[in-house]
């Protein structure tokens, strides 16, 4: 985080990791550079835009609204034609918005994160008031499972802030204050969702293991607490989190 807030005030340019290999190791090594880029961002936004109908079928699980067309089958698990045109529609959307300039772009961005982090604190209200919340449901405090692998992965985006750089209209001095703020804000989204998900569930390690029969444990804590309401606001966290991530710089 120090580098990079060091490179914005050295080369205060748009692009983020590409300008800075460009200016420190010259043209070449940033064409590597950007390839590599090029090619992340070609699977992760596809990817975040496809969640949305996951988190449909996710929130009613009988519902067969993007269930139509079926198209083919990967690793045992069907793509229909409605999810793909769903996905497909997200992306020209944000595409679309993103022509339209850093903006309104971000004026997007801003209303979704407000929505996430209002979704998560209400849970963590109800959480703390509820009656069926424990803290020894959350026992073992201590211990490792597969998925924690990629956990690291759940802390990128404020590397994202040196991208618009050029965009910015405040002090350069101000932007480690503004990644800092951005990291504490993502540790207390995934703090508050993993711990309103063990305190709810009493049985929530055995879930884990047979997680192909569960698959959103988080979701099934918030019903529990607050039934549809809750679902509802697990909806629309995860969808302002998937959505928010086709932004300027991703594109």
């Amino acid at each position: 985080m120090y580098g990079q807030w060091h490179l914005v005030q050295k080369y205060p340019n748009a692009g983020g990791g590409f300008t800075f290999t460009k200016m420190c190791f010259g043209r070449n090594t940033a064409y590597v550079c950007g390839w590599f880029l090029v090619v992340a961002y070609l699977t992760n936004v596809p990817m975040n835009s496809t969640a949305i109908g996951l988190i449909v079928d996710g929130l009613d699980e009988s519902a067969v609204i993007l269930k139509w067309g079926l198209h083919y089958q990967v690793v045992g698990y069907d793509v229909w034609l409605g999810e793909m045109l769903l996905a497909m529609g997200i992306l020209i959307l944000f595409g679309i918005l993103n022509i339209l300039g850093a903006k309104k772009a971000g004026i997007v961005q801003t209303i979704l994160a407000a929505l996430l982090g209002i979704s998560v604190v209400t849970l963590t209200i109800a959480a703390l008031v509820s009656s069926k919340t424990s803290l020894a449901n959350m026992a073992p405090w201590w211990g490792f499972h597969k998925s924690d692998a990629i956990a690291p992965w759940a802390y990128v985006g404020f590397d994202t802030i040196p991208q618009a750089a050029e965009e910015f209209k405040f002090s350069y001095k101000k932007v480690s204050g503004i990644m800092i703020v951005a990291i504490i804000f993502g540790c207390f989204v995934y703090t508050a969702n993993n711990t309103i998900t063990a305190a709810t569930l009493e049985n929530w390690s055995d879930l884990i293991v047979e997680s192909a029969s569960t698959p959103w444990l988080l979701l099934t804590a918030a019903e529990c607490l607050l039934g549809t309401p809750g679902k509802i606001l697990v909806g629309v966290a995860v969808s302002s989190a998937a959505l928010s991530y086709p932004c300027p710089d991703q594109f």
